[in-house]
């Protein structure tokens, strides 16, 4: 038991801070991406997780049905880029939370350390964290950069089209 929580505490001491310089490296070389990323969690929270989940369930299905090597290799990386991609929005969202509940606003980096952080830690707790937190954070993520690709960018300033 011992090895097994110096291996998990190991693991979320490499993992918990590259994955957040990711996070950080995204948000700040593609900052409207990430904002409305962060605008479709806030305001469609089920849909993100619900496409997220179908994406999932398809790259699964996919990948089962595939030959073990070639494609099925490339929808792994192809869904473990989704998960890296779609993950900042949703540590911005745990972390503007959690700085609610104190009623503080803090900087749009530091919401991201947190929720991340928070993320990270809740991820590596056996069981709950491996099989609910994460595959939830996960999906919505992926949903939440799937709407905010393909839905088209919100009109910013007077409509210019017309006379």
């Amino acid at each position: 038991m011992a090895q097994f929580l110096a291996g998990t505490l190991l693991y979320g001491a490499v993992f918990i801070p590259v994955i957040l310089g990711w996070n950080l490296i995204m948000t700040v070389t593609m900052p409207q991406t990430a904002s409305r990323m962060g605008n479709f969690l806030r305001t469609r929270f089920r849909m993100c997780f619900l496409i997220g989940l179908l994406i999932a369930v398809v790259l699964g299905f996919l990948d089962k049905s595939i030959p073990a090597y070639g494609p099925s290799s490339a929808l792994k990386a192809l869904g473990g880029m989704l998960v890296l991609l779609g993950l900042p929005a949703m540590s911005e969202a745990i972390g503007q939370q959690l700085f609610a509940l104190g009623d503080s606003r803090q900087h749009r980096l530091l919401q991201i350390t947190v929720g991340w952080v928070a993320l990270g830690f809740a991820s590596l707790v056996p069981f709950v964290g491996w099989f609910i937190v994460f595959p939830f954070a996960a999906c919505t993520g992926i949903g939440a950069l799937v709407l905010s690709i393909c839905s088209p960018p919100s009109r910013i300033g007077p409509d210019r089209s017309s006379p």
